[in-house]
């Protein structure tokens, strides 16, 4: 009888996931996207993997501006980001944020020195999380209107931009 080397692909698959050959008492690991195995003759060979999609699981992010209070020149913008998706979402965070004025009265604004990146932690399939950012509408009033590009980040590098037409302050 001859050794056989088989290939197997396993589309998604990840790296370390343990394969079972099943009726054999023996199991192997996965590289990512298939496996490999050996054997001895023509047999037939069912194989179990081991939390195929464990991992491959994504977050779904949404933000929202929930509210916007206090002065002018400390204006308070609460921030909810949910998680629609199946995975988590891991050290979520609002890495930029970019405030251009759209129309009205002119002015600048200007978000809080030190303020970003703005950590909402850890966010669970199905969880959200709020915050708080701090920013500078001096010398705009209430025709003053804004467009607002905001990055979300998380999962070390799985990041997200939402983009908000003629905000008010």
């Amino acid at each position: 009888m001859s050794n056989v080397n088989a290939t197997f692909s396993v589309q998604d698959l990840l790296a370390g996931r343990t394969i079972t050959v099943l009726f054999e008492n023996r199991s192997i690991t996965s590289v990512a996207g298939g496996f490999a195995d050996s054997f001895t003759g023509a047999s037939r060979h069912v194989y179990m993997i081991s939390n195929y999609m464990a991992g491959n699981v994504s977050p779904v992010l949404n933000l929202q501006i929930v509210t916007k209070t206090g002065p002018d020149a400390k204006r308070d913008w609460q921030f909810l980001i949910s998680n629609t998706g199946t995975g988590a979402a891991q050290s979520t965070q609002i890495s930029k944020v970019a405030i251009s004025h759209a129309s009205g009265k002119a002015c600048t604004s200007t978000v809080a020195l030190g303020a970003l990146p703005l950590s909402f932690g850890d966010i669970a399939a199905a969880g959200s999380a709020t915050k708080d950012l701090l920013i500078n509408f001096s010398g705009c009033n209430s025709t003053s209107k804004f467009n607002v590009s905001i990055t979300v980040t998380a999962n070390g590098g799985f990041l997200k931009t939402f983009a908000f037409s003629r905000v008010t302050k």
